[in-house]
């Protein structure tokens, strides 16, 4: 692997250069908590914290980023869930949960095959891929995961707009 990755937490502080909502330390304790495994390796584990953290922000959240410099989405003014307002300096607990466990998952977090699985990869002085049609029920659709029902109540519309958008 190359060099090392920053983690930078967001705080709720509008930290410039954040890229994620939670330490490497406090994601590992987390992770056990929540019942998945992190990467061995500190390097990976970074950069799926970063993938979670990015997977968390490709959703639309009620409410609008406090401050135009923050790199994430969170905090937010005029968020709110299950009927509370979040105040404008908090990162809610669901939301960096959510990146702990899509960070557990980072490897496939932004695959979708279309339906299309990988029968053959051939290289001989040209590559070759063939592809054999995926007969399950869901092909091509991204799943709902843990992250995703804990990030529901937080999301605009109640998620109706990411539906809308393909992603559940």
């Amino acid at each position: 692997k190359q060099g090392n990755i920053m983690l930078i937490v967001e705080t709720g502080a509008i930290v410039a250069g954040a890229n994620c909502y939670i330490s490497l330390v406090d994601a590992r304790a987390k992770a056990i908590e929540l019942g998945v495994t992190l990467p061995t390796l500190d390097v990976d584990a970074d950069a799926a914290i970063i993938n979670g953290t990015q997977y968390v922000d490709y959703k639309q959240y009620s409410g609008n980023r406090v401050s135009i410099d923050q790199t994430l989405d969170w905090p937010r003014t005029k968020a709110s869930a299950n009927g509370f307002t979040i105040p404008d300096t908090t990162i809610p607990l669901a939301v960096i949960n959510a990146s702990v466990l899509a960070a557990a998952t980072s490897a496939t977090l932004f695959v979708n095959d279309n339906g299309k699985q990988i029968e053959e990869n051939r290289v001989e002085g040209a590559v070759t891929q063939r592809f054999f049609e995926n007969t399950s029920a869901n092909k091509g659709e991204m799943k709902v995961t843990r992250a995703d029902a804990l990030l529901k109540p937080y999301l605009l519309n109640g998620g109706y707009f990411n539906n809308l958008m393909g992603v559940v």
